[in-house]
């Protein structure tokens, strides 16, 4: 019973977080991009990520589908799960997208 009521706690938790904000690093990248080059690279670094980010979503996307041969309720949840991470993860690269077209 505890272990049910945990788990329902932190599924309905985790998703609040915001885990998408940029880090420190990234938005001092985003502040010190002043020049034509220092913008270029910024931007370099941005679409590098989204990319990165679209790749992770993908196999993410590849797990959801699939089987693994356990029991119902498992999959069900292993495939609810992958589900929503490449969900978050494909959010997560276009805001990079869109912070890198801003530049």
């Amino acid at each position: 019973m505890k272990k049910i009521f945990a788990t329902i706690l932190l599924s309905a938790i985790i998703p609040t977080i915001g885990v998408y904000a940029f880090s420190d690093l990234e938005k001092l990248l985003i502040a010190e991009a002043t020049t034509p080059e220092l913008k270029k690279i910024a931007k370099d670094y941005f679409l590098r990520k989204a990319q990165d980010q679209k790749e992770l979503a993908e196999k993410y996307k590849t797990l959801s589908n699939l089987n693994r041969g356990g029991k119902s309720t498992a999959e069900d949840a292993d495939r609810k799960k992958y589900k929503q991470l490449s969900e978050q993860v494909a959010q997560e690269a276009e805001k990079y997208k869109a912070q890198a077209d801003k530049l």
